[in-house]
């Protein structure tokens, strides 16, 4: 019975308690109150004191003892001193030497760009089997080390070096002188390529073409194969055509395959026709072609194309075969025409440099129209 009173009188106090809770009116605070309490809300990091390094004093030592740490320190010092100075001395040696090396650089770089002058025009020439073929015979003769596997490019810089020139510097300079030859970089810009791009740069990527890349001698059969494909689609329309009978003919055409060489005089006459202007073939020599004079006149006109012989395969299939032919024949005909002029500009200044007093001044006088030309015509082109 007390228990239950208890507990009867509790739950009344709670609903007095709530009740009251109920009916009591909430006071504002005041600006002090609001105040006092961001206060105590807002707390402010205090900065952090540093703490200073506190040095221990230095164990007191007998003299005997302090006199053997003066000399310590003394040797130190003076092991210092002997460092700076004779490493001071090393770097100047350094900087004398890489400068020295730097130099030596562009020199080098100029005589190769020199080198790849020669590499290219020969190559560029109907004479490019003769020269190296006599230059490979000179430095047999003369104790060079030449094996039949020694590149063109390797005959050039085993000569312009010396006998005495490391196989692999060869093998690195000739290098050079293909990966030139490969991203077609113009003789007066060869130095500048060389240094841009480093000898190492150039191997490394010699040797990548040469795994991926066919040889030379695989890339001159394709072009060798776009020559005569153009001999087959332009006998069609032949610029001269006559008729022979049998007994004559088999003197004149070859045995093999029916080809034949002709030889002749064109002149320009004027004052005929109606424009003006004819010209005379008279053709009066007509022999049959040898296997080796075959392959110097395909390989003569093959040459002209090699660089270019995917464009020429690839326009094959795309355009009408009688377009195609005529525009490698006109391709051909040009190239002719182009190493005509430089025939007769290389032969101009041989006679002009026989009458010339000073030919070292006059070789350089053919360099700077050289130059100055081939500068005319990069301007043109970026144009």
């Amino acid at each position: 019975m007390a228990t239950k009173k208890a507990t009867a009188t509790k739950s009344k106090t709670a609903v007095k308690k709530k009740i009251s809770t109920k009916n009591t009116v909430v006071k504002r605070p005041s600006t002090k109150q609001l105040v006092n309490s961001l206060k105590r809300k807002s707390t402010v990091t205090k900065p952090k004191s540093v703490t200073k390094a506190i040095t221990p004093k230095p164990i007191q030592l007998n003299v005997e003892h302090e006199q053997r740490m003066a000399e310590w320190r003394a040797k130190e010092a003076d092991k210092e001193s002997f460092i700076v100075v004779w490493a001071a001395k090393l770097n100047n040696t350094h900087k004398k030497v890489r400068d020295l090396n730097q130099q030596y650089q562009k020199i080098l770089y100029k005589h190769l760009q020199d080198a790849y002058e020669v590499y290219d025009n020969v190559l560029r020439s109907e004479y490019c089997d003769d020269f190296f073929a006599q230059l490979r015979g000179f430095l047999y003769e003369r104790g060079f080390k030449v094996q039949s596997n020694t590149t063109d490019s390797a005959l050039i810089i085993r000569y312009v070096f010396g006998v005495d020139t490391p196989t692999k510097t060869v093998h690195d300079y000739s290098r050079a002188l293909d990966g030139a030859r490969f991203d077609g970089v113009d003789t007066n810009e060869f130095a500048n390529w060389l240094e841009r791009k480093t000898i190492t740069k150039v191997i490394e990527e010699q040797r990548a073409i040469k795994k991926e890349v066919e040889t030379p001698a695989e890339r001159l059969d394709r072009a060798r194969r776009v020559v005569l494909r153009m001999l087959e689609i332009r006998e069609t329309k032949p610029i001269i055509k006559f008729t022979r009978i049998e007994h004559d003919a088999e003197r004149m055409i070859g045995s093999r395959f029916g080809l034949c060489l002709l030889l002749g005089y064109a002149y320009r006459t004027f004052g005929r026709g109606d424009d003006g202007m004819n010209v005379d073939i008279n053709l009066n020599f007509l022999i049959p072609p040898s296997i080796d004079l075959e392959v110097t006149i395909i390989d003569k006109l093959a040459r002209y194309i090699i660089h270019d012989v995917e464009k020429y395969e690839e326009n094959l299939y795309m355009a009408e075969e009688e377009q195609w032919a005529d525009e490698v024949w006109e391709r051909l005909v040009a190239s002719c025409d182009e190493e005509v002029e430089r025939n007769k500009e290389y032969w101009a200044n041989r006679q002009q440099a026989a009458l010339a007093e000073d030919q070292y001044e006059f070789a350089k006088q053919v360099k700077e129209k050289k130059r100055l030309k081939n500068r005319v015509k990069h301007h043109k082109l970026n144009k």
